[in-house]
C-alpha cells in the first residue's frame, strides 16, 4: 500500500495524540467509577456489561437461561446499582460467543473489563496487521473502534480479527481455513449478509465448504454448551431484533447506526415515502449487481474485492451500529482518493452528535461512497 495522508508523519502525529487522550479518559473512568457510574456520567465498560452478564449466567445459572431477559436485567443492576431502574443491556449474540466470557465473568467486573480491553486491542491490532501493518495507528485511532468498540465495551474487534484472518488465508489460497475462520462471524450474522452470497456468485466452493464445517462445529459447541432451549431463544431474539429494526421505534438510538435503513428512518422518520425507499433499493441493487459481477469475473485484485465487500456490508445492511463501521476500514485505508479517505476517517468524531441534534446522518452516505469507490478500485487503482 502506498503511503497516504493517514499514514504519513502528520497522520501519525494526529493518531498518537488521539490515542493519548483516550488512554487518559479510560484511566479516569476506572479511577472514578462508583456503583458502576464514572465521573463522565456513563457506566464503566459500556456495552461490555451485556457480555459479562452472559458469561455469569453460564457460570451460575446454566445455559438454558442464557437469553432470560429478566435474569439479565437482575444481574445488570447488581453490577450497576446506580443505573436507571428500567435500563439494561440484553445479550443478543450467538450462544457459542457467550462461552468466551465465562472465564472473564469469574473476575470482578472492573478487572474483567480491563482484561477485555487488552484482549480487544490485541485482536484488533492483529486483524489490522493481516491487511497492512502501516495501517495500525490510523486504524487504532478510528473513532468507531477506539471509542465505540474499545472504550464502549463492544466486541467488533473479534469479528474484525476473524474476517481479516479469513481474507489473509484466502489470499494465500488456504480456502478451507478461510471459510472456517469466517464462520466465527456467525456471532453476529449481519456481518455475512453480502459475503456469503458473493462467495456463491464467485464459485468459491472450498471457502464455502470451510465455512459450512466451521458453522457446524460452532453449532455443535453451542448445543452442547447451552442446549436446544437456548438455541430456540436465540432465534426468538433475532426475530425480535429484525422486527424492531423494521419499525420506527425507540428501541434503538438510530443516530448511532450507519446502515441505510437507519439512515432513512432518521432522516425522514414517519415521513419516509415509497419513493425514498425505492431510491435506497435501487442503490443497494446497483451495488450488489456490480459487486456480483466482480466476484463472478474473479480477475480483479482479490484483497480489494474483499475490502469493497466488507465496506458495503457496513452500510447496505439492516442493523449496523457505528462500532461495526470498522468493516469499512480496509477499503478506507487503501483508497487513493485522499479527501474521501480523510473525510471518512474524521467524520465519525462529530457525525453522531450532528445526527442526534439535526436528524441528518452524514456518515452513511460517506461510507456508501467509500464502498462504491473501493469497488471501482478492484480493477482501476494500482
Amino acid at each position: 500500500m502506498a503511503q497516504t495522508i493517514l499514514t504519513d508523519r502528520r497522520g501519525r502525529f494526529v493518531c498518537v495524540g488521539v490515542l493519548g487522550v483516550v488512554v487518559v479518559v479510560v484511566a479516569v473512568a476506572f479511577a472514578t467509577a462508583r456503583d458502576g457510574r464514572t465521573w463522565f456520567g456513563s457506566m464503566l465498560g459500556g456495552d461490555y456489561a451485556a457480555f459479562y452478564v452472559a458469561g455469569r449466567i453460564l457460570n451460575e445459572h446454566g445455559g438454558d437461561r442464557l437469553y432470560d431477559l429478566q435474569l439479565q436485567h437482575q444481574l445488570y443492576h447488581e453490577l450497576f446499582p446506580a443505573a436507571e431502574p428500567g435500563v439494561f443491556l440484553p445479550f443478543a449474540n450467538a450462544p457459542f460467543f457467550a462461552l468466551l466470557f465465562r472465564p472473564l465473568a469469574r473476575l470482578p467486573f472492573a478487572w474483567s473489563f480491563a482484561v477485555w480491553l487488552a484482549i480487544g486491542l490485541t485482536l484488533f491490532a492483529a486483524g489490522v496487521a493481516r491487511w497492512d501493518r502501516r495501517w495500525l495507528l490510523p486504524a487504532l485511532a478510528f473513532e468507531p473502534f477506539v471509542i465505540e468498540c474499545w472504550v464502549g465495551g463492544q466486541v467488533a474487534a473479534f469479528g474484525f480479527a476473524a474476517v481479516s484472518v479469513a481474507v489473509w488465508a484466502d489470499r494465500r489460497e488456504r480456502s478451507l481455513l478461510a471459510g472456517g475462520v469466517l464462520a466465527l462471524c456467525l456471532y453476529k450474522p449481519t456481518w455475512l449478509v453480502a459475503v456469503l452470497p458473493m462467495l456463491v456468485v464467485g464459485r468459491r466452493w472450498r471457502v464455502l465448504a470451510g465455512f459450512a464445517g466451521g458453522a457446524a462445529a460452532l453449532g455443535a459447541v453451542s448445543w452442547l454448551a447451552v442446549g436446544g432451549r437456548a438455541g430456540e431463544d436465540y432465534v426468538g431474539v433475532l426475530t425480535r431484533y429484525a422486527q424492531a429494526t423494521g419499525e420506527n421505534t425507540a428501541v434503538f438510538r438510530t443516530w448511532k447506526f450507519v446502515d441505510v435503513a437507519s439512515f432513512v428512518r432518521l432522516l425522514a422518520g414517519d415521513r419516509a415515502t415509497a419513493a425514498g425507499w425505492v431510491f435506497v433499493a435501487v442503490v443497494i441493487t446497483t451495488w450488489l449487481a456490480w459487486l456480483g459481477r466482480e466476484w463472478w469475473r474473479g480477475d480483479g485484485h482479490r484483497e480489494r474485492l474483499w475490502a469493497a465487500t466488507l465496506a458495503g456490508t457496513a452500510v447496505f445492511n439492516v442493523y449496523v451500529g457505528i462500532y461495526d463501521a470498522v468493516l469499512a476500514l480496509p477499503a478506507l485505508l487503501m483508497l487513493p482518493v485522499r479527501w474521501l479517505a480523510v473525510t471518512a476517517w474524521a467524520l465519525p468524531w462529530v457525525a453522531q452528535e450532528i445526527a442526534r441534534v439535526t436528524g441528518v446522518p452524514l456518515l452513511t452516505p460517506v461510507l456508501a461512497a467509500v464502498a462504491f469507490c473501493a469497488l471501482a478500485g478492484v480493477r482501476r487503482f494500482p
